[in-house]
């Protein structure tokens, strides 16, 4: 217990990386106090066989981390909390044996969200994150390592539509040119279904969450570490998509490295970029909104509920 209210936790286990979040009930209830973020990271989609197995190896390290993340707890005295994976759970067949294990530690069990969950929970993150300072009606896209979620919102703030797409940066990075330009063009046609009658005029406004979205909005700033405050509610111009494709592929004269957060991920911070560049030209707008908050804050708030 600090400062005399309970802490609470989410654990997000990623296709890319799997998080922690430590909050703190306040006595309103409607916003937990942040008192500790960790990220490891465990890529379970990259370690995905072609046979949709997780490495043996992977799972080791995913299970080291959640060791490391039930001692951080114990040392926050948290009271309750809640596990949950996303799209290389979903997606791996032999998922039951890393589930076990890890339920096993956690001393919990471990949720595999549907992709329709995933959105929702992802939705209110970002909403409570950006609170007041959205504009409707908006597109939440949740461009994650294996998955990517999308939201209509209407005016009058109510979901109206969601859908989930098997890929994410992490497996888009993975495909050849032509399967990438098959998956944007089920991108493109996802977003054309999402409205009942399309999406309204006018352009709704573009939120994006998930780590790509934030490092690229650190890139944007030229920031050098993880600085949450400022990547919450940046808005990234499209104009600046090529300046960070050309950083991204090293090949704008002078760069020579990338923030260590950034560091090793180019390929799949260049496929997120891509999708958000698909996103972008197929509804209109000049840019986006980047929500810091998402799945993993969603998460937490939802331990409220239950309180």
């Amino acid at each position: 217990m600090v400062n005399g209210f309970p802490a609470i936790a989410a654990i997000d286990l990623g296709s890319n990386s799997f998080r922690l979040l430590i909050g703190e009930a306040s006595a309103s209830a409607s916003c937990p106090v942040t008192l500790v973020r960790r990220r490891a990271p465990v890529s379970l989609a990259r370690s995905q066989n072609c046979s949709g197995e997780l490495a043996p190896e992977t799972m080791a390290e995913g299970l080291e981390s959640l060791r490391e993340f039930r001692r951080i707890m114990a040392q926050y005295a948290v009271a309750r909390y809640r596990c949950c994976g996303t799209a290389a759970l979903r997606q791996a067949h032999n998922r039951l044996i890393f589930l076990e294990a890890a339920a096993s530690i956690l001393e919990t069990g471990v949720e595999v969200l549907s992709p329709e969950k995933e959105a929702e929970l992802g939705c209110r993150g970002v909403l409570a994150g950006l609170a007041e300072s959205l504009v409707f009606p908006c597109l939440i896209a949740d461009v994650g390592g294996g998955s990517t979620e999308l939201t209509h919102i209407d005016s009058g703030q109510s979901l109206i539509a969601t859908t989930s797409l098997p890929f994410g940066a992490v497996t888009l990075s993975t495909k050849g040119l032509t399967e990438q330009m098959h998956l944007r063009s089920i991108l493109r046609s996802a977003l054309g279904k999402i409205a009942p009658h399309g999406l309204p005029a006018p352009v709704p406004t573009l939120v994006v969450t998930g780590g790509t979205a934030s490092i690229l909005a650190a890139l944007a700033q030229g920031l050098e570490h993880y600085a949450p405050d400022l990547i919450q509610g940046f808005k990234l111009a499209k104009a600046n998509f090529p300046i960070l494709a050309g950083r991204l592929g090293r090949r704008q004269t002078g760069v020579q490295s990338l923030p260590e957060m950034a560091r090793g991920r180019e390929d799949i911070l260049m496929a997120g970029l891509e999708i958000y560049e698909e996103i972008i030209a197929t509804i209109g707008g000049e840019g986006m909104i980047v929500s810091d908050a998402g799945l993993l804050e969603g998460i937490l708030l939802s331990l409220l509920e239950t309180a």
